[in-house]
C-alpha cells in the first residue's frame, strides 16, 4: 500500500493524495481508528503540493504481469497459488518470458480480468 501524503500548513493537516486508500480501509476495518502510513510535508505551498501529487508517478516503472503475480505467490494469495499449482501439475513453470515448458505470467492479468467482469 502507498503511504498517505498529508500536508501540514498553518496547523492543519490536508491530504493530497490517499483519500481512496483511506477510504477503503475504513471500509474493510470498519472503523476509521485504525492507523495508516503516512507521509507528511510541512509547510509546502498549495502549488508545491500539485506538483508532487501531479509528478509523483513519472520516474516511477509500473510492475510487470510476472513481478505481480509472483509478488501475489509470495504474499499466499489463493487464485496466484492455484494458477501456480495448477500449471506445476502440467510439469510446467510460471515464466517472464516465452521458454519451452514456461507459461507466460500475462495469463495470470487475464484471468484476473475475468474475475472482474463476472
Amino acid at each position: 500500500m502507498n503511504p498517505v501524503k498529508v500536508s501540514r500548513r498553518n496547523g492543519i493537516n490536508y491530504v493530497f493524495n490517499g483519500q481512496h486508500t483511506i477510504e477503503i480501509i475504513a471500509i474493510v476495518s470498519g472503523t476509521r481508528e485504525i492507523p495508516v502510513w503516512c507521509m507528511i510535508y510541512n509547510d509546502l505551498e498549495y502549488t508545491q503540493e500539485a506538483d508532487i501529487f501531479a509528478n509523483q508517478l513519472k520516474y516511477v516503472k509500473p510492475l510487470l504481469p510476472y513481478e505481480i503475480f509472483m509478488a501475489n505467490v509470495e504474499a499466499g494469495n489463493d487464485d496466484q497459488l492455484i494458477i501456480k499449482s495448477l500449471v506445476e501439475s502440467y510439469g510446467s513453470f510460471i515464466s517472464n518470458n516465452k521458454v519451452p515448458g514456461g507459461i507466460c505470467a500475462a495469463w495470470s492479468t487475464f484471468i484476473e480480468s475475468l474475475d472482474s467482469t463476472c
